[in-house]
């Protein structure tokens, strides 16, 4: 299994691995528009290998025609999303130094009608239980899956 984390101030703090993993982890605002095609490189080289990557929706947003290489190529990465509607990293940014949080929020997008759209499958998932039984739906399946785990920002650290 590789997993690409791209949302480490979620991810690093809670991560647990079960599995033999190689896991591969973008430190900043740097990343944002790499974990899908860093993905997509992973399942490529390794075409046998089970691909997992966790990012934020603002990053996913801006790398959303990345999918379509995924559908084209059929290849089966599992792509969670943590919805919280905004640029949650820029933002915690901005308020730490005082300033006014600006252009960090957006709104509300439907994942699975999205996924759809490319040709993928998606799912919502909101509780622990949810997540666990969408992650396993999304490996069962062919091509690409996105998982949106809608989570709540207000437990991130200022």
């Amino acid at each position: 299994l590789f997993v690409v984390l791209q949302h480490c101030a979620v991810c690093a703090s809670c991560w647990t691995g079960f599995l033999p993993i190689i896991v591969s982890m973008f430190v900043g605002r740097s990343s944002l528009r790499y974990g899908l095609a860093a993905e997509i490189g992973i399942q490529i080289i390794n075409s046998g290998a089970s691909v997992a990557g966790v990012r934020g929706d603002g990053g996913f947003a801006m790398f959303i025609g990345e999918l379509e290489t995924a559908v084209r190529r059929r290849l089966p990465v599992l792509i969670v999303v943590l919805v919280d509607e905004a640029l949650s990293q820029i933002k915690i940014g901005q308020e730490r130094k005082g300033i006014p949080a600006t252009g960090t929020t957006f709104g509300s997008l439907d994942y699975p009608t999205l996924a759809k759209a490319f040709g993928a499958r998606g799912r919502d998932a909101e509780t622990p239980a949810e997540c666990r039984e969408a992650f396993a739906w999304a490996l069962a399946g062919e091509g690409p899956a996105i998982v949106a785990a809608r989570i709540d920002p207000s437990g991130y650290k200022i």
